[in-house]
């Protein structure tokens, strides 16, 4: 099952292609309850790596200042979808460790950083749009090559729009584009190789950043 979505990497807002189907996984939905619990994590601050997009374009507040057990339930519930891949599917996703790093590495930049600057759908309509203009489709029942071709092409090309998105360039915050692009380059799948846009972006000190709010 192919789901596009933005991967809100517990603490990053990246746009990967989503090729882990968990609907037959057993245990799933116990495992990912267990992470936000045994963390402290209740109420409307629970997460599920589903809803991790929502949370891009929020205060950093609240995540920063409940770091440590936020970044504990981030690397569970990224541990736990991981585990329910193929062994080609898994290569196909960042692993649990970038999800932390990234977390951790963010907040000690939130106050360069402006999320409500970051409109993942319009960037993400870009990236789709280049997909079909250059004719890069996907079956219902993609073969690994297939899959590869496609994620790394969305990536290639949702990075592309991030550069030029026009919202971006304007934040007043002006490191927001930068760190934004920087964490989307980082983010990208190994096996997708570094395109040009990545390299030309690798220098960048690596800033990342999401959002999480109540």
């Amino acid at each position: 099952m192919i789901r596009q979505c933005i991967l809100l990497l517990v603490a990053a807002c990246c746009l990967v292609e989503c090729q882990i189907d968990t609907t037959n996984c057993d245990g799933y939905s116990t495992a990912i309850s267990a992470c936000n619990t045994n963390n402290g994590l209740t109420g409307n601050s629970r997460l599920s790596f589903d809803g991790l997009p929502a949370l891009a374009t929020g205060d950093l507040t609240v995540t920063c200042g409940n770091l440590n057990n936020i970044s504990k339930a981030v690397k569970c519930i990224a541990d736990t979808h991981i585990a329910c891949g193929t062994t080609e599917t898994k290569q196909l996703e960042a692993s649990s460790d970038d999800y932390t790093e990234i977390l951790n590495t963010l907040c000690t930049r939130k106050d360069e950083y402006d999320g409500t600057c970051v409109n993942a759908d319009t960037i993400g309509s870009c990236a789709s749009t280049k997909l079909a203009d250059n004719n890069i489709t996907i079956s219902n029942s993609p073969t690994f090559a297939e899959s590869t071709t496609y994620t790394c092409k969305f990536g290639e090309y949702y990075l592309s729009c991030a550069n030029t998105d026009s919202q971006l360039e304007a934040c007043t915050k002006t490191k927001t584009k930068e760190i934004y692009v920087s964490l989307i380059s980082e983010l990208r799948p190994d096996i997708c190789g570094a395109s040009s846009i990545v390299s030309s972006v690798a220098v960048l000190v690596v800033s990342l950043l999401a959002a999480f709010s109540n």
